[in-house]
């Protein structure tokens, strides 16, 4: 289970989110399949699938096939302006503002773990560059909600599997081809330690009770220390 950071932030006070209910009443809804079906847009989405698979080609940054497999050709030549302008100017940085903390995100991750006991819940955290984590963990109330949400996770959970750190992907920019997406040889990288077949400390660390201060500290510690170079 991916959890992003941010995800503890409140939700806001009116979800554009479609309601399962909602879902499922449209879905369930008199010729809803024949309409759905027989739409202008579905026969226009149609077409343009038969030509990328005729062609050969596809339009956007990224395509995923039958088996939800992803690939991409893209590469972005402003990749290092991106990552430059992600890092916050020090002066523009406000320490007494307050990080928006959902005080119930606690209990949402009990009742997610409560409601599966039949499942292996393996939480992760979304792998980010060390540009965007620099980004977030700058801003001191920022760390404050960063810490807090490693400890929710931690007591819920027991372990957090967390990709959060400086290494050689996460300071290249040749693995990103935007300040929030890797490339696939990058994604593979990251399958590969979830499932076990690889194993580097300084991609994934696995954070528990027991070493989360460290954890904690460390990061902190190569968050400081990194100067990017564009």
């Amino acid at each position: 289970m991916e959890l992003y950071f941010n995800s503890f932030a409140p939700p806001a006070e009116e979800s554009t989110y479609v309601t399962p209910e909602e879902a499922f009443d449209t879905a369930n809804a008199f010729f809803y399949k024949y309409k759905s079906l027989f739409s202008y847009d579905t026969y226009k989405k149609a077409r343009e699938n038969k030509d990328y698979s005729l062609g050969e080609f596809h339009e956007g940054y990224r395509t995923y096939n039958r088996a939800n497999e992803v690939s991409t050709t893209y590469v972005n030549p402003k990749i290092n302006d991106l990552f430059r302008l992600a890092i916050p100017d020090p002066d523009t940085i406000y320490s007494a503002k307050e990080i928006p903390y959902n005080d119930q995100y606690k209990a949402i991750l009990e009742t997610i773990r409560d409601e599966h006991t039949d499942s292996k819940i393996i939480p992760f955290t979304d792998p980010m560059s060390a540009f965007r984590l620099k980004e977030f963990l700058t801003n001191p109330n920022q760390l404050e909600a960063y810490e807090r949400w490693f400890e929710e996770m931690v007591a819920v959970y027991g372990q957090v599997y967390s990709f959060h750190s400086v290494n050689e992907y996460t300071i290249d920019p040749t693995y990103w081809f935007d300040d929030l997406h890797f490339y696939p040889n990058l994604g593979d990288i990251f399958v590969a330690h979830l499932d076990g077949t690889m194993k580097n400390e300084e991609i994934l660390t696995i954070v528990t009770s027991e070493n989360l201060d460290n954890y904690l500290a460390d990061l902190k510690n190569e968050v400081r220390a990194f100067q990017p170079k564009y």
